[in-house]
Order: C-alpha cells, then sequence, then structure tokens
C-alpha cells in the first residue's frame, strides 16, 4: 500500500547482493554519495525484503495489515519507512515526535506519500511516559469510535512500533500496548558493526510477545540509576516489582541483580545475617549457571569480589553480634567484656572489618551527597581504632586513668589544646588518643613520607574533631559541606592507614572487599 516504486539503477547492475558488495566498496571512498545511492537505489529493495523477511517469521497474521499504526519517532528515517510499509496499516497512522525529529516525520510522510488523511501527529517530552500514555489513549477511544461509527468495518486491530525514539518513549510504547491490547512490533536486523548499521537485507518487523519485557527494561535501568547511587534498597524495590512479570534470560539478569541490591541494602543497616545468607544465595546461583552466558556477561567475572565480601560478611556478623550480646548483657555497664572483645578479635581481622565498615559507608554516604552523616561515621571509625588500640593494653575506656599516666595525659591534652588545664576522659576520643601518644603506641607511627610528631598529629586530630563539632548533627549548627567531608577524610585515612601497619593489615585489599561493586563492574 505505501511502498514507492523502485529508483532505476542506472549507475550498479547485477544481483541485490552483488549490489551491495559493489555499494560497500563504495563506502570507503565516498561515504556521502555511498549513503545516499543506499536511500535511493538500495533502499527500495531492502523494504521488500523486509515484507518477505517478515512474512518468514510466522507472525504476520498477527501484525499485519492493522486498521491503526502508532510509532515512536527517533532520529532514523529508514525503520520508520520499513515498519510502516511491511505493516501495511490500513486506515491511520499516529506519529509520536519530539520537537528534534519532526523533521523525520516529514521525511518519512513525503517518502511515502501519504496524504494528511493518512496519519496524525502528536509531539511528546522525550524523557517522559505520563503524555505518551495520554495521547495514546485518546487517540485509540477516536480510531474505537470511529470504527464502531463505521459499523464494525475493518479489524479495529492497533500495532504499535517501539523502534525509535527515546527509552521513556519505547517504555510509553509498551505500556500503552498493554493498556489497550495493542501488538507491540520493532524493526530488527543483523547489525553491521563495521558499517555501523543494519546490515541491508537482514531486516525485518518483529512481534514482541511480551510487552512487560520492554516496560521492565525501562524499570531496570531506573534500578541500575539507584544502584549506582547508592540507593539500594530503592533499586531492590524496582527490580522485585517487575521480576514477576519477567521470563528467560532477562529473569535471571533482573533476579541477579534483585538479590545483589537486597545483599548491599542490608550489609548498609548492619543487617550482617540477612546480608550474609543472601550473598551465600547469590553465589550459588551464579555458580549453578556456569554455562549461561547471560549470567557469565553480568556477575560470574565478579565472583571472585563476592566471595571476598562473603568472607567480610561472616567476620561482621560474627563481631557485630558479640558487641551487641556482650552489651545487652552489661547491665552495669562495666564495659569489661566489650573491651575483651576490643582485645581478642584480631585473629581473624574482625575489628578490622568492622573499621572498614564505617569508612567504606562514610564514602558511600557523601557520594549521596550526605555530608553531615558522612562525618560522624568518620569520627565513629577514629573511635573504634582508638579503643582496639587500648584494649590491646588491657584499658577499658569507662575505667578511669591510673594517676601517674593521667598526669601525662593531662599535659598532652593541654600542650594540644594550648590551655593550662585540661581534665582528661577516657569516654573522649581526644583522650583517648592522648593516652596512646603517652603509651607510645604505634597508632603514631610514621606513614611513609610522613616526618610529623606525635604531638603534630594529636594537634591535626584535635583541630579536625574541633571542625566535626561545629556540624548540626553534633554540637553546633553548620550544614557540613562536601569540602568538611574531604578534609575530615583526608585527616581520618591516615589514622586508618597508621592503624592499618601497626595491625599488620593490607589497606588497599581490605578497601577493595568493602567496596560495593557498581553498575559499571558488571554491565
Amino acid at each position: 500500500m505505501y511502498i514507492k516504486k523502485d529508483f532505476e539503477k542506472n549507475e550498479l547492475h547485477g544481483t541485490f547482493d552483488d549490489r551491495v558488495k559493489a555499494w560497500k566498496e563504495w563506502l570507503d571512498t565516498d561515504r556521502t554519495e555511498a549513503l545516499k545511492y543506499y536511500k535511493e537505489n538500495l533502499f527500495p529493495d531492502i523494504i521488500k525484503k523486509c515484507a518477505e523477511n517478515t512474512k518468514e517469521k510466522g507472525n504476520a497474521s498477527e501484525i499485519l495489515n492493522p486498521d491503526y499504526m502508532i510509532l515512536t519517532v527517533g532520529t532514523s528515517f529508514e525503520p520508520l519507512v520499513l515498519s510502516i510499509s511491511t505493516i501495511q496499516p490500513q486506515k491511520e497512522i499516529l506519529f509520536l515526535y519530539t520537537k528534534e525529529t519532526r523533521p523525520i516525520v516529514n521525511s518519512v510522510t513525503t517518502y511515502l506519500e501519504l496524504s494528511n488523511e493518512n496519519y496524525v501527529i502528536e509531539e511528546v517530552d522525550s524523557s517522559s511516559t505520563v503524555k505518551i500514555d495520554r495521547i495514546v489513549k485518546e487517540q485509540y477511544g477516536k480510531w474505537k469510535r470511529n470504527h464502531e461509527n463505521d459499523g464494525g468495518s475493518g479489524n479495529g486491530r492497533v500495532v504499535i512500533d517501539f523502534t525509535g525514539g527515546t527509552k521513556a518513549m519505547s517504555g510509553g510504547g509498551a505500556m500503552s500496548a498493554l493498556l489497550i491490547d495493542a501488538k507491540l512490533v520493532y524493526v530488527a536486523s543483523d547489525y553491521d558493526s563495521g558499517l555501523r548499521m543494519p546490515k541491508p537485507g537482514s531486516e525485518y518487523v518483529d512481534l514482541i510477545k511480551n510487552p512487560h519485557m520492554i516496560s521492565g527494561a525501562i524499570e531496570y535501568e531506573k534500578a541500575l540509576k539507584l544502584f549506582e547511587e547508592g540507593d539500594y534498597n530503592g533499586a531492590y524495590k524496582i527490580i522485585s516489582g517487575i521480576l514477576p512479570k519477567t521470563r528467560g534470560s532477562e529473569y535471571e539478569k533482573y533476579n541477579l541483580f534483585n538479590q545483589l541490591s537486597y545483599v548491599y541494602s542490608c550489609w548498609e543497616n548492619l543487617n550482617f545475617e540477612t546480608a550474609l545468607n543472601n550473598i551465600v544465595k547469590l553465589i550459588g546461583v551464579i555458580e549453578a549457571h556456569k554455562t549461561n552466558e547471560t549470567d557469565v556477561d553480568f556477575l560470574r567475572g565478579r565472583l571472585t569480589r563476592l566471595y571476598a565480601q562473603k568472607t567480610v560478611l561472616e567476620s561482621l556478623h560474627k563481631i557485630y553480634g558479640k558487641f551487641v550480646a556482650a552489651q545487652t548483657r552489661d547491665t552495669n555497664n562495666s564495659g569489661t567484656e566489650i573491651t575483651e572483645i576490643f582485645r581478642l578479635s584480631n585473629s581473624d581481622n574482625n575489628i578490622g572489618n568492622l573499621i572498614f565498615y564505617l569508612y567504606t559507608d562514610a564514602q558511600r554516604t557523601a557520594n549521596r551527597g550526605n555530608y553531615n552523616t558522612a562525618v560522624i561515621l568518620l569520627y565513629r571509625m577514629n573511635e573504634l581504632i582508638s579503643r582496639r588500640r587500648l584494649a590491646l593494653r588491657g584499658i577499658n575506656v569507662l575505667n578511669s586513668i591510673p594517676s601517674e599516666d593521667n598526669r601525662k595525659v593531662e599535659q598532652a591534652l593541654m600542650d594540644t589544646y594550648q590551655k593550662s588545664h585540661v581534665k582528661a576522659d577516657l569516654g573522649n576520643q581526644m583522650t583517648q588518643y592522648a593516652y596512646l601518644k603517652v603509651l607510645n603506641d604505634d597508632i603514631f607511627n610514621n606513614l611513609e613520607g610522613d616526618a610529623s610528631e606525635p604531638m603534630a598529629k594529636l594537634r591535626e586530630l584535635r583541630a579536625n574533631n574541633d571542625k566535626r563539632n561545629t556540624g548540626f548533627y553534633i554540637h553546633g549548627f553548620k550544614n557540613m559541606g562536601k569540602n568538611d567531608y574531604e578534609s575530615a577524610e583526608k585527616n581520618t585515612v591516615k589514622w586508618l592507614q597508621r592503624f592499618c601497619k601497626a595491625e599488620n593489615i593490607d589497606f588497599d585489599s581490605f578497601l577493595e572487599n568493602h567496596t560495593f561493586l557498581t553498575p559499571k563492574d558488571f554491565m
């Protein structure tokens, strides 16, 4: 109905394949003229081949010759022409275009010699499905009334082609297909990476059996974005919503991503036991599908990291559970059992994992723009470091400092604060570090390239804590910003590195194992 007559082939001769071969060679010498020739001399044959290929696929009876057709318009002219020419809508076409793609509609209608009564056009927002949904519903209502007024002539069927346009437009088309019981199609082909375009003659119009696959893909993109931003629970909720509607390899991929999102969500919320149980399940699913290419491409390449993170979670579950249980039993607030846990927990680096948990949690929190909370997490990390180092010497921070040591600690604090009198309080972080300085603890040893004296380190810590105290979440009213966080982290990471050196912990290895995977790691 809409196919134009063939152009005269007056420059290249022979079969279609011969002409395509010669045209490819032409591309290397004059791509502009070759593409022009493609449109004028090869494309009419490609239109015919597309129709033939579609009929051979076996879905033709479901999609050909509907009364109406809806197309989302992208930046390419050819897929629209191929789709319309193959589908052959009998009554009317609705083009959904954006301001940028309006010229494409003009090119298509001119090329196919469509009269004004053959089509309607509607401008939509490329980033929103709301207007698309409204327009499709309204147009479908008109078509339905026209069909009834015509006494039911024709079949009343609608086909929606989502090949062109943005992902939001495609998602809107998919959801609209579900709402109005339309057939959803797209123009498929074998892609020629050398040509950077479809292989000429391989095109066909394919039927999407399950439109949920398209809307699911849009939701998956949203979930990936939330995951990348660190909203693991948000990603988990979105994927959980589309999993029941998904099948096959897409289900496998979404399910793995869903489990990973849940693991990280639980991990961040101190629910280490649930995170551990689910990372074990996740690894099991990946291992069980070793021969499945989708799984291999998706997460199998990250199994080493996932195994390492499983080990981290085992450690976190163990040490955090011990602390919670000890605190519950400590009705007299003696701190004795907790101090003992701090002292003994180095055999499998449990304390190191808990400290790195706080550091990487602070990093993720800062990446989400929540600098007020991130600064507090860094402070808490420093506190665990000092309590661990004191516990190794049998010192409980809830007890008093022996008088002889107390005088030295207070002198260190006076030198730090430049005051004539400072009372030592072992419950205070600065007092804890001052005590470690008096004890010549290895936490004050220099890192490579750092020649600062212990007192300089103590003063730097004091300045960092003073700045933290001005925050609204602590003692002041300041809204902490990115610079405040980066300044705090710069100081805090030095203490973490010195701690690792003192405890023979591999800083880089621990940091890697505590760092969550991102979409870049498995896309």
